[in-house]
């Protein structure tokens, strides 16, 4: 992941409503489907409590991140 493509990462909200990319039925987005994105080492981490905003398609299609560089975590229980 480029640096650029970090900083439209956590800036997702702003930047998918600047190239008008919409998903899921939403043609915009606003801070309340914003995800929180954390850089740990080498990864970057994405966690939310909604899903308002798809933020895997988000980042294959508009950042073109592939995805075989993702690892998904589901927790059981949610």
């Amino acid at each position: 992941m480029s640096l650029k493509q970090y900083d439209h990462l956590r800036e997702h909200i702003a930047f998918a409503n600047l190239k008008k990319w919409h998903n899921d039925g939403y043609s915009s987005f606003d801070e309340h489907d914003a995800w929180d994105i954390c850089l740990e080492d080498d990864r970057v981490n994405c966690s939310t409590n909604m899903d308002n905003f798809n933020l895997k398609d988000f980042v294959k299609e508009v950042l073109m991140i592939p995805e075989d560089a993702m690892v998904d975590y589901d927790y059981p229980g949610f």
